[in-house]
């Protein structure tokens, strides 16, 4: 899991090291907080940190090449209750998925 952000990006590189040196391979990573072209709306300032976003994740693109990535987006609030956990499921794995999660852990 990253931001598309300068730091993150090089701790994440960091890690995939550290964690290759253990033989612990890693496949896949999550780019957080991504700004959606649709909830810009003329704010200049979420323009400006879009259009920074995007050279971020061109680079996450280029250096992590082979890793399987998928991207969420800034949600209006923290992931801490229940109901944003499921949003979140969704965007990762799908309706079905979440919805199977949902059954299962209800019996």
């Amino acid at each position: 899991m990253l931001l598309p952000e300068r730091l993150p990006i090089e701790e994440t590189a960091s890690a995939i090291k550290g964690l290759d040196r253990l033989g612990i391979p890693v496949q896949a990573l999550v780019v957080n907080q991504c700004i959606l072209p649709e909830v810009i709306e003329g704010n200049r300032f979420l323009s400006a940190r879009a259009a920074l976003q995007a050279r971020y994740l061109q680079e996450i693109e280029t250096r992590f090449d082979g890793l399987v990535k998928t991207r969420l987006p800034l949600l209006v609030r923290d992931v801490s209750e229940l109901a944003t956990l499921r949003q979140v499921s969704e965007l990762l794995y799908g309706e079905r998925e979440s919805s199977l999660r949902h059954d299962v852990a209800a019996t």
